[in-house]
């Protein structure tokens, strides 16, 4: 667990709402200037980066979860205290597994980059390699938005 100073809520949901909207949009009009005949690849673009900051907050808050509970019981069996860090005023807990987001990010700008290659006249190394790295540009934002504590983590 990562502790970080507590941002306030409108930021955080700014921050979401923003990260929601940015890939997607950013993902759109890269499609529209390198596949514009494409309907297919455009909403294919659109719909999985909103899938990889839906996907990856999901199995972030399971990666999160499973963390503490395995952490938990490996600390009694160990027989030593929780080993939760401490707290001091204005701090929150960020859970690990954040990194989902780059992964999620790489694995779906992929699988778009294929389909881009394939459904146009654009050659499939070029389509995989912008769509890959636009993915995990996009992961590595959600990531460092996570990591500091901008993305809301709570499980409450």
């Amino acid at each position: 667990m990562r502790v970080v100073p507590e941002r306030s809520p409108s930021l955080q949901i700014l921050t979401a709402f923003g990260g929601f909207l940015v890939g997607p949009l950013v993902a759109l009009r890269v499609s529209a200037v390198l596949a514009p005949e494409s309907d297919l690849v455009q909403t294919a673009s659109v719909l999985a980066f909103a899938a990889i900051f839906a996907g990856g907050a999901v199995i972030w808050l399971g990666l999160g979860i499973a963390a503490v509970v395995v952490s938990f019981f490996w600390n009694l069996l160990r027989g030593r205290a929780s080993g939760a860090p401490s707290l001091g005023q204005g701090d929150r807990l960020v859970p690990p597994g954040y990194r989902v987001f780059i992964v999620l990010g790489g694995a779906v700008g992929l699988a778009v980059g294929v389909l881009a290659g394939l459904a146009t006249e654009q050659s499939l190394a070029l389509a995989t390699a912008t769509w890959t790295l636009l993915g995990l540009g996009y992961g590595a934002f959600l990531w460092v938005a996570a990591h500091h504590g901008y993305l809301p983590f709570d499980p409450e």
